[in-house]
């Protein structure tokens, strides 16, 4: 790549363009903007994008692009949106990426990243909205820290070897509106102050999807609680027990509702009736009796 050193904006996305990024690329020194995704890229991402300094937003997704995560690009003071979606990605994610206080997209699904989430150590990621960490390898748990991340909207782990409780700390989100953690191992806490009662608190919440996991946990009273915002509860074969209880006819801003494949017993509760925007319910495969209301 020829010097280019006024180029604000390098837009080269949805093409057929193969080969590999080129590494001089961090010659670009006034580019705010690299979209390179939907592309045939191979190879690596070239360390040298650490010296682009007034980066906002890196898209590089939907290519073929191998090796780890450059570990230098916390030293990118501006960079807002981070797109390595669908490649080939390995390794682990650097721990300094979260010490990137622009920071506000990061999507990484589907890639091959493992290893354990980062630790709490120096975490500060004001602006972060969004993470994308689904169809990884990443194992460990769920850092409690992600609570500090106020601005959260979206939170998506699924498909993932995660394991242990799912914190409690995440009900601080309170701008919190998408919860994915689909196909995990992960676990609740017995009682009925578990972590889907801490989810009360998040007033923005729409689409709670647990799918597949082995929480173990029962459906607490005060799901009543729940933000009335939430048209969407996904936990499908993930280990709940106990009784559908009777408040669950207070979230009348559910639309898909679905708790089949688990160990749910006793009656259909009849304020179910009361849930007027619901189009699919979901209930078998449990141990439920009695009429159906």
């Amino acid at each position: 790549m020829n010097y280019c050193g006024e180029l604000l904006l390098l837009s080269l996305s949805s093409n057929q363009f193969d080969g590999s990024v080129p590494q001089n690329f961090g010659r670009l020194e006034n580019v705010e903007k690299v979209y390179l995704g939907g592309n045939n890229l191979i190879g690596s991402i070239p360390p040298t994008i650490s010296n682009l300094s007034r980066l906002i937003l890196f898209d590089i997704s939907h290519n073929n692009i191998t090796g780890s995560i450059p570990s230098d690009l916390w030293r990118l003071p501006n960079l807002s949106i981070l797109n390595f979606e669908h490649n080939y990605l390995t390794g682990s994610i650097p721990q300094n990426l979260f010490n990137m206080s622009s920071l506000q997209v990061v999507a990484l699904t589907n890639n091959s990243l493992s290893g354990n989430l980062p630790s709490d150590s120096g975490f500060s990621c004001p602006t972060l909205e969004s993470l994308y960490f689904g169809s990884n390898k990443f194992s460990g748990p769920i850092p409690s820290y992600l609570s500090n991340c106020s601005r959260l909207v979206l939170l998506d782990f699924s498909s993932n070897i995660l394991s242990g409780p799912i914190p409690k700390s995440l009900g601080h989100l309170k701008y919190l509106q998408n919860l994915s953690l689909n196909n995990n191992k992960l676990t609740g806490e017995p009682g009925e102050l578990n972590f889907l009662s801490s989810l009360s608190n998040c007033r923005f919440l729409k689409t709670l999807s647990i799918v597949n996991n082995p929480l173990d946990i029962t459906l607490p009273d005060s799901i009543e609680n729940f933000s009335t915002t939430l048209n969407t509860i996904y936990l499908l074969q993930s280990k709940i027990n106990g009784h559908i209880p009777i408040s669950i006819g207070s979230l009348k801003g559910l639309t898909f509702l679905v708790l089949a494949a688990n160990n749910l017993s006793g009656n259909i509760p009849s304020t179910i009736g009361g849930l007027e925007r619901l189009q699919r319910l979901f209930l078998g495969d449990n141990k439920l009796e009695g009429f159906i209301p």
